[in-house]
């Protein structure tokens, strides 16, 4: 390859390894000049420079400390943004811009190149399923500007399980059973033990739709349950309707079971 090995005075480095500081091509190399400084790449790098031209850099990763809530949950103030190059050598510093992309708003301008940076989101609040978007943009070494990958964050209905002594449970009652994000009703687990007699129940968002089947100790056990829809107003005080199974008869014993 000329401009390396033979008769250059340029020995190519090991597999894999770089170019020490200080190494310059001594004869033109396909789109490389002589004298281009190849220090710190390695023998491919110069190669695909010098025969496929300029290897944009990208974002490998691109996160925000921001996780999914519960419908109803405020998030705000300052988040910290965090971001990986394959290739930081050709990003131009003090180029990094932070976006709110659900509603174009930019956040942050002429950051430094270094990650993480820190950026105020403002107040944001969602009474139904929704999602915010982020990402970050830079200017490589070629005045191109390449984007992040994108980071969502999302508001979610939550469901609920538990033991009760009643079967009509309370909104207080169902909020303090076992409970999680939930974007559907499919589910497979252990009741747990109620530390004695109790009416088992399982809550979820009426939008998740009726339950096809259900198994408990893997037996078939839909009609062992009673299903009631009402409004079920959430720990942020949002209202929305809900399935609640309550189990007709008494447990007194852990069970798997499955909804489907």
């Amino acid at each position: 390859m000329a401009g390396i090995g033979q008769n250059s005075g340029i020995v190519p480095p090991p597999g894999g390894s770089k170019f020490p500081n200080g190494t310059v091509l001594t004869q033109d190399m396909g789109l490389l000049p002589i004298g281009t400084d190849i220090s710190g790449l390695t023998t491919e790098e110069v190669l695909s420079l010098a025969y496929a031209g300029f290897i944009a850099p990208e974002f490998t990763d691109f996160s925000v400390n921001q996780g999914n809530v519960e419908v109803g949950t405020e998030i705000s103030g300052v988040k910290i943004f965090s971001w990986v190059f394959d290739d930081a050598a050709k990003i131009v510093d003090n180029t990094i811009s932070l976006v709110d992309v659900t509603d174009g708003t930019p956040l942050a301008s002429n950051l430094s190149k270094v990650s993480p940076a820190n950026a105020d989101i403002g107040v944001i609040q969602k009474n139904q399923p929704r999602s915010r978007t982020w990402k970050a943009t830079a200017q490589d070494t070629e005045g191109n500007t390449i984007d992040s990958p994108l980071y969502a964050m999302n508001w979610y209905w939550k469901r609920f399980w538990g033991f009760v002594d009643t079967q009509a449970p309370t909104d207080a009652n169902i909020k303090a059973g076992s409970q999680e994000l939930a974007t559907g009703r499919a589910k497979s687990w252990n009741t747990g033990n109620p530390g004695g007699e109790a009416y088992f129940f399982y809550a979820y968002p009426a939008s998740f739709g009726n339950i096809a089947g259900l198994t408990v100790n893997g037996f078939p056990s839909l009609a062992a349950f009673t299903l009631t829809t009402r409004d079920f107003v959430n720990a942020l005080g949002v209202s929305e309707s809900y399935n609640i199974y309550v189990s007709n008869n008494l447990l007194n014993a852990s069970a798997p079971i499955i909804v489907t």
